[in-house]
């Protein structure tokens, strides 16, 4: 716990967004470990499924589920959010290299910091008290920063290139290998949905293998990257839903043939994994540059300033694209040759 005045850099739109979304894919790995000591399946991962899907595939004892789950994540939530002020122990705020800092103004101040702390483990209530972001103020703050004497301040002194890529490997790395774990743990597969991108030809050459997976891949790349035009919340659902699948598949992999997963897997594994990576990355720029437009709005500040951003962004961004589609053309041809 810090003080400070009123003389504060807080953080901006973009840093709130992508430090909420480290943290909430943390949380949602560590927790959904919890239930299989006592043979539960973590629910919360299954919603991704619904969003791909359906709704055909919810029953009383998948609600069930859900509900034990829920109640899980939120405790655990609770618990991690807490320490976000006194402790400063969150991933995302050191990621995106911001800092809570608290205003100890009267004795009720623990009593005040729980009801924020609870308000932001639930995500729905956290976003309506997000929406005093939006308010035309010189320094945004959600309602209960306001009511709190909270500042969540900016400690970045530079922006790197390598920021966004760090992040963005930690979104798409670590749901992917707690599915992998889980899968090794229950010993079979966790995902009920399937693929079939190559059922159109029953022995497929190496050229049309090649083109089909360059399609597909570019086909998912380009979707986790529009996902920055509303804030990343499709590229969560469509990173998501991938994790399932290919986290079942390593970890499957895994449980059979170790010479077949290092043969046939690995190879074509870190170009492809990583030009994800980058796509995740690209849309963190998409976000950094539509949040920063409403931002610089809402503040009154001159065009000029969004200019410089928007030109900034505009050369990571490429760089992120260019690489990503160079990686899938590698990863494609890679996994043609081991397949064919």
């Amino acid at each position: 716990m810090a003080k400070t005045n009123s003389q504060v850099e807080v953080a901006t739109f973009y840093q709130r967004i992508f430090a909420y979304l480290i943290d909430l894919t943390l949380l949602i790995c560590i927790t959904s470990f919890i239930p299989y000591p006592l043979h539960k399946q973590f629910a919360l991962f299954d919603l991704v499924e619904v969003y791909s899907y359906g709704t055909r595939g919810i029953t009383t004892s998948y609600a069930d589920k859900l509900l034990v789950s829920s109640m899980i994540f939120v405790i655990v939530s609770f618990v991690y959010f807490f320490f976000e002020i006194y402790g400063n122990l969150s991933l995302g705020n050191r990621l995106v290299h911001g800092k809570i800092v608290l205003l100890k103004t009267d004795n009720s101040y623990i009593s005040k910091t729980l009801i924020r702390t609870a308000i932001k483990a639930f995500p729905i209530t956290n976003i309506v008290d997000s929406l005093s972001l939006l308010r035309k103020r010189e320094r945004p703050q959600k309602f209960t920063e306001q009511a709190l004497h909270i500042f969540y301040i900016d400690n970045a002194k530079k922006k790197h290139l390598y920021d966004y890529i760090l992040i963005s490997a930690i979104l798409y790395y670590l749901p992917l290998f707690t599915i992998s774990i889980i899968t090794l743990m229950i010993g079979k597969t966790y995902f009920s949905g399937g693929s079939g991108s190559i059922a159109p030809y029953h022995n497929p050459t190496f050229n049309q293998l090649n083109n089909i997976l360059i399609g597909n891949n570019t086909s998912y790349d380009l979707q986790l990257e529009l996902g920055g035009l509303f804030l990343l919340i499709p590229t969560i659902f469509v990173l998501y839903t991938s994790s399932l699948l290919e986290g079942s598949v390593m970890g499957m992999a895994l449980l059979g043939n170790k010479y077949t997963f290092v043969d046939k897997v690995l190879p074509q594994f870190f170009p492809e994994t990583f030009a994800y990576v980058l796509g995740i990355a690209f849309a963190m720029c998409v976000v950094t540059i539509v949040t920063s437009f409403i931002e610089n709005y809402t503040k009154g500040i001159s065009y000029k300033e969004f200019q410089n951003i928007l030109k900034a962004e505009t050369s990571m961004f490429v760089f992120y694209f260019a690489t990503s589609m160079f990686l899938i053309f590698i990863a494609a041809n890679i996994e043609s040759y081991v397949l064919g």
